[in-house]
């Protein structure tokens, strides 16, 4: 750890270099059993390392789950856009169905006082 640590802060704490997933969650508990244990205490780097990789895996997931609410207003909105223009299609089709039946009669009015 104090490697990846030393290595992290030689090459100006590159956010590539920090650890993920298990790797993190490892470092997580061996620095809170160094801690508790005191046994060599941890370095400051091996706290500020360890530190940061947890900030980022937080920042990842922050975007992650914007991203996602994101794509759910979206993807909302769109469906409301779609289910507006249906109700438009149907009224305008009752419209010209009523039409139709309004000149059809007219027809029939028509014919009907003519013959």
């Amino acid at each position: 750890m104090l490697v990846r640590a030393q290595d992290w802060d030689g090459q100006d704490r590159d956010k590539s270099l920090l650890v993920r997933g298990s790797e993190l969650q490892s470092a997580e508990r061996w620095l809170t059993q160094q801690r508790a244990d005191k046994k060599p205490a941890p370095s400051a780097l091996h706290t500020q390392y360890v530190i940061a990789s947890r900030s980022a895996a937080t920042a990842r997931q922050r975007g992650t789950v914007s991203a996602a609410l994101l794509a759910v207003l979206i993807t909302s909105g769109l469906a409301l856009m779609a289910w507006d223009q249906r109700n438009q299609v149907i009224n305008e089709r009752e419209l010209a169905q009523q039409r139709e039946r309004v000149s059809l009669s007219r027809e029939l009015a028509v014919s009907s006082a003519r013959g």
